[in-house]
């Protein structure tokens, strides 16, 4: 008999429900070496705690580290690990990550080289560090081939014309975060010297000095006279030096 139950509490009862700390770090690399990266921890928690530990890449906080994301600034290759701990309902909780950084892609194209147009080639001598070095520009002949940082370099014709040439060193990385490295070099192609000794002169024995009118040309910068036993005035270095015969 269901009336023999008597009253009853039918009400139901529940416990508080209290949010747990949740730990999680985002963006663990790889980076750059120089770069700054931020890291990222789930809202909502009460508290954050970040710090770096076994930090071989000279990385620092930069800024607040109780927040719900912290700012690290690199400075070298390496690694370093970052620790987080949270807070919420009087509980804690810590992860960890252990974040790559790479050393930096570098170029180095060469010191500027000069050249003759009679003999223009010239030894190149590009360094790469982190990736694969390559010649860009130019319209003369690399040997073995553009991608040998240490080629030889034929300039062209309109080069040779134009007095030199500018070549660009470019080194991409293998692998990683790091953007490509570019250095020039500049080739300067100095002209041919030439030399013009004047129109053949004829002279009297009784008046046999003559007057020179040497010229020079192209990449020459001075001249002199030589092969004679007579009198050059004032010196067989000056181009228009009056010449007297020996007898």
């Amino acid at each position: 008999n269901l009336g023999s139950l008597g009253s009853q509490d039918r009400s139901m009862s529940t416990d508080a429900v209290f949010p747990v700390p949740r730990c999680g770090i985002s963006n663990a690399g790889p980076f750059c070496a120089g770069s700054t990266n931020t890291h990222s921890a789930p809202a909502g928690m009460e508290s954050y705690a970040w710090s770096l530990f076994d930090n071989t890449a000279g990385a620092i906080i930069v800024g607040n580290a109780t927040g719900t994301s912290v700012v690290v600034q690199t400075s070298q290759a390496g690694s370093y690990g970052i620790m987080l701990t949270t807070g919420a309902s009087g509980f804690t909780k810590s992860c960890q990550a252990v974040v790559t950084v790479n050393a930096p892609v570098t170029a180095f194209a060469g010191l500027d080289l000069t050249s003759c147009a009679a003999s223009p080639q010239v030894q190149l001598a590009g360094q790469a560090s982190g990736g694969n070095g390559a010649w860009i520009g130019g319209t003369g002949v690399f040997s073995p081939g553009r991608g040998d940082p240490n080629a030889l370099y034929t300039p062209s014709a309109s080069e040779i014309a134009a007095g030199g040439v500018t070549l660009t060193f470019t080194v991409t990385p293998t692998s990683g975060p790091c953007p490509s490295a570019s250095d020039q070099v500049r080739i300067t192609i100095s002209p041919i010297a030439t030399a013009n000794a004047g129109a053949d002169q004829v002279v009297c024995a009784t008046n046999a000095q003559v007057q020179l009118a040497g010229l020079v040309g192209g990449s020459g910068s001075g001249g002199g006279w030589s092969g004679c036993a007579g009198v050059f005035t004032p010196g067989a270095g000056a181009l228009n030096s009056t010449y007297a015969p020996s007898a």
